[in-house]
């Protein structure tokens, strides 16, 4: 049975729940002493750096100088230099400028557990300082169940999620492997976004993971079908604009959609989300401030919302008339979205959590209106029978009286 009632999909609230990246700040690895210091730095919300002879004020005398601050530590350390328990006294003093100088508020952290098999990603939000001696607890005189760092030089830092190396792109494995305590790994931005976000703005471009979880080898036919299909259907909703998909050939793996504009590629996902989670149908409004309102009638035909035959559609500056052509259009993109529920079966394709559980609790709604809807309509209709038994009753007592 059809749902009559119109459900609206709100494509900027959508919008404004999902995570913006400024693409200017930086990726830094960070190593946590082989994993001993992680549950530290990351219960404490800090990161931290060794070498603690080598102060603020000496890192800030160098004028950045490489060479300045190596002369420094070779000056402070050594009888261990010569002993030869500290070596690659130049690498050191890159390590020491490159956290003080380097890591800015905003940048992005993310360190190693032990062997790596966990990665914790988070936010840089102070500059770097020290502590004095007296703050530094050792993990004996606290009774403390993991390993605490001595580290002077800290930055602080928001943790904001952790994913595992099993569910990583196989590419972050070269990240991995980088033996600098400190390393840029800007180069990594898209797979580390991938893992921690799967949807995501950076300059108004909308990235979307979708999740193939099929275990067996997956069908090309499918895949290709998969990537086509979403292609031409943002095609068909935006003509003359193109969708860009990146895709990790593993099974499992992730299947990425990159649109230039985040409300076109939001609008599309929205109407593929629906659809295939729609097995009964009905009408949904998918409304926009600037891209205007589409009524839709699941299954049925596109209702382009006009009034007067006059409404128009505002794309980019742009006034674009919903004429006969653009019905026609939508229409064919509706009808390649309810096509794509083979490949995403196929594939065992999982859409984003944020999004689609935004689609269903805005489906509940609707139904839980309706629902209430048909209660107030049954009652009226009782409240009506009621009465009119009521009258026949009162009516048939006056004339038993006469």
């Amino acid at each position: 049975m059809t749902n009559n009632f119109i459900k609206t999909i709100n494509i900027d609230e959508l919008l404004d729940n999902i995570p913006v990246i400024d693409h200017d700040v930086n990726y830094w690895f960070v190593r946590t002493n082989g994993g001993d210091y992680f549950t530290d730095f990351n219960i404490n919300s800090y990161i931290g750096i060794d070498y603690n002879e080598i102060t603020l004020e000496h890192i800030s005398d160098s004028n950045n100088s490489t060479e300045i601050l190596k002369n420094k530590i070779n000056h402070i350390y050594y009888d261990q230099i010569k002993s030869e328990k500290i070596n690659q006294t130049g690498k050191i003093a890159t390590q020491l400028l490159r956290f003080v100088n380097r890591i800015e508020i905003n940048d992005i952290i993310i360190i190693p557990s032990i062997s790596s098999e966990l990665f914790l990603v988070g936010r840089v939000i102070s500059n770097a300082y020290e502590i004095p001696d007296s703050e530094i607890i050792t993990t004996s005189k606290e009774n403390i169940h993991y390993k605490k760092s001595s580290y002077k030089k800290r930055i602080n830092v928001k943790w904001i999620k952790s994913f595992s190396r099993d569910d990583a792109d196989s590419k972050l494995y070269k990240m991995i492997f980088s033996h600098q305590v400190i390393s840029d790994v800007n180069d990594y931005k898209i797979f580390i976004n991938r893992a921690l976000f799967p949807v995501y703005i950076e300059d108004d471009t909308l990235h979307i993971v979708f999740k193939v979880t099929k275990n067996d080898d997956i069908n090309g036919a499918s895949l290709g079908q998969f990537i086509y299909y979403y292609n031409l259907m943002y095609g068909y909703l935006f003509p003359g604009e193109k969708m860009e998909v990146k895709v990790n050939v593993q099974s499992p793996g992730p299947v990425e959609t990159i649109s230039k504009t985040a409300l076109k590629g939001m609008f599309t996902f929205a109407l593929l989300a629906y659809i295939t989670s729609t097995p009964y149908g009905g009408k949904v409004t998918f409304g926009s401030q600037l891209l205007g309102n589409i009524e839709v009638d699941i299954p049925g035909l596109v209702k382009g919302y006009r009034e007067d035959q006059t409404k128009k559609i505002e794309l980019k500056n742009k006034e674009l008339e919903l004429d006969d052509q653009k019905l026609k259009q939508i229409e064919r993109a509706i009808d390649l979205a309810d096509k794509l529920k083979v490949p995403i079966t196929e594939l065992g394709i999982e859409l984003p959590d944020t999004l689609s559980s935004y689609i269903e609790e805005k489906k509940k709604e609707a139904e839980k209106t309706d629902s209430d809807t048909k209660q107030q309509i049954g009652n009226e209709s009782s409240i009506n029978i009621d009465s009119n038994e009521k009258k026949q009753e009162d009516n048939s007592s006056n004339n038993a009286k006469k």
